[in-house]
């Protein structure tokens, strides 16, 4: 069926709307924001009328990485550089967070220090939503694996871990500095989802400390 402008999945079947679908629909003219149409400066970082991050496409160059199949991605990458191949190729949304989440089970809920009481088990369908809102709406500036880019590290190499839900909820309702509020296009359900997820980049140590702030 006719997508949506701001569709993520398929109103009539529920399938997620391919990337390269995605970004037919939010495709602008050159210099414009992709959100407003208001005409941009090349070095702009944001849209001053509605706050929308520039094109990652402005602001920085994607690798081309060619690999046969996923099973070889899943092998011999990271899964940032799974990531970031991912949306180089244009492949569907879904399959860019199974190989994210992939790498996410491996590098924390696996480990055995991440298995201790402290932590609650991994709530997987809130993962994998949190996954979602993270690339649609936060990688572009923070990083593929939330290192840091255009705004600050959101991972355990940053210090987020120091602020408590309440303000975690606030910066991404609000904004903070240069970074716009998303309140206007997130539910409170999906930043409770990607704070869940930013959450899981953190060492099982960073989330102890940080559930005693909240």
């Amino acid at each position: 069926g006719e997508l949506l402008a701001d569709a993520a999945f398929c109103h009539h079947c529920g399938e997620p709307v391919p990337v390269a679908a995605a970004a037919a629909i939010h495709e602008s003219l050159p210099g414009h924001c992709r959100n407003c149409e208001a005409e941009m400066e090349p070095s702009a970082r944001f849209c001053t009328h509605c706050g929308t991050p520039a094109a990652a496409s402005a602001t920085a160059t994607t690798p081309e990485l060619d690999y046969e199949d996923d099973d070889d991605l899943v092998a011999e990458t990271g899964f940032g550089a799974r990531l970031r191949a991912g949306l180089a190729n244009k492949r569907l949304v879904t399959g860019v967070i199974v190989l994210l989440f992939v790498g996410i089970l491996a590098a924390t809920s696996l480990r055995p220090e991440a298995m201790g009481l402290a932590d609650a088990p991994l709530d997987r369908e809130l993962m994998v939503a949190g996954a979602q809102v993270y690339v649609a709406y936060c990688g572009e500036c923070h990083g593929s694996q939330a290192e840091g880019n255009v705004g600050p590290a959101l991972g355990g190499t940053g210090d987020t871990f120091l602020m408590s839900d309440d303000e975690l909820q606030e910066m991404v309702s609000k904004g903070y500095g240069e970074m716009p509020g998303w309140s206007d296009q997130l539910s409170p359900q999906q930043i409770d989802a990607v704070i869940y997820f930013l959450k899981r980049q953190w060492s099982p140590e960073q989330r102890r400390q940080q559930a005693n702030l909240s």
